[in-house]
């Protein structure tokens, strides 16, 4: 298994931006300032209050964010009402991190509700239903609910795969307009860049979507600096594909280079800094270098355990591999 690094978002790999990418330095400690100022019911439904609330997601603050998560559901119930799409967001994004602390009594409802709220709002393959799908069926894996979370499984799986493939030539056609209209190095163009990448990737079309990912990560080298969140995550990503056609010598620096920079700017108790040690260990153990490999994924481990707790599911699995590789 390989994790793609991503800002927090539902499902898979996707173009969401971060509050990281809106909120840095002393603009976040003036957002704050600002969300503090307003009345409590403009404070409830504010896209500021769910900027913050997500950016201490990021950071790793769980403890901090639940309560604010609660004020926005609580303020999107009663202004939007329980079916609305922006309802449904903070529902599902609320339950993911009720679950990252173990309080899966509180955060299985939740999980149920964003899916039966999105198959009736979207309909059974909208991407965002398929998300919370698949957000459910992890759940359900994780409590040890294998027969529940089984046909989940399948149908997130068989709808992502139709959807990749639909979704390229909207992507395509998405690009090119914006290269078009704004340019290469636009954020948008960026990320269509980036979504075209994410279909082909998905579809196994490695050698297509390769070019695609050095052009995004050029981009945002040169938009966002070498060490902002989003730049780290599109080294590693690219990394990735390379991996995936065996282009372990090129792979290799890259790695390193994003788990060196979430380390600095995020911290070694990141998630991401854990998942990019992860996908490291994964490389070196497939070149059966196993000694180097068990000692990533120990990093991994220690980046899980502050993150996410011992008996949380990755953390189990990167100590797993670890002592896979020591016996190797």
């Amino acid at each position: 298994m390989w994790r793609v690094i991503i800002t927090w978002t539902v499902g898979g790999e996707q173009n969401h931006q971060g509050s990281d990418a809106k909120l840095g330095g002393r603009e976040r400690d003036h957002s704050i300032s600002a969300l503090n100022s307003l009345d409590k019911e403009k404070r409830a439904i504010s896209e500021l209050l769910m900027d913050v609330t997500e950016l201490l997601v990021r950071r790793g603050k769980y403890a901090e964010a639940e309560p604010l998560y609660r004020e926005a559901l609580d303020g999107r119930r009663r202004e939007l009402g329980d079916s609305h799409p922006g309802t449904l967001d903070v529902i599902n994004n609320f339950a993911i991190l009720l679950k990252t602390q173990h309080k899966y009594a509180e955060a299985e409802p939740l999980y149920r509700e964003a899916l039966d709220g999105r198959r009736r709002n979207f309909g059974d393959a909208h991407p965002d239903t398929l998300d919370t799908i698949n957000n459910l069926a992890n759940f359900l894996m994780n409590q040890g609910k294998f027969e529940e979370a089984e046909p989940l499984y399948r149908e997130a799986l068989d709808g992502h795969q139709r959807k990749y493939a639909e979704a390229e030539p909207l992507h395509r056609e998405a690009l090119d307009a914006r290269r078009r209209e704004l340019g290469d190095s636009h954020p948008d163009t960026l990320a269509s860049i980036n979504n075209l990448a994410i279909s082909l990737k998905q579809q196994g079309k490695y050698a297509e979507a390769e070019p695609l990912y050095i052009e995004a990560l050029d981009g945002r080298r040169r938009e966002l600096g070498d060490t902002h969140p989003s730049t780290l995550a599109s080294i590693n990503n690219l990394a990735t594909v390379l991996k995936s056609q065996g282009k372990f010598a090129e792979a290799e620096p890259l790695y390193i280079k994003a788990l060196d920079g979430f380390r600095r700017e995020l911290g070694d108790g990141h998630p991401q800094y854990g998942d990019s040690c992860y996908n490291f260990a994964n490389m070196l153990k497939i070149q059966s270098k196993n000694d180097e490999a068990a000692s990533y994924y120990d990093l991994a481990v220690r980046a899980y355990e502050q993150c996410y707790g011992t008996d949380h599911k990755e953390t189990v699995d990167a100590a797993t591999k670890a002592d896979e590789c020591r016996r190797a």
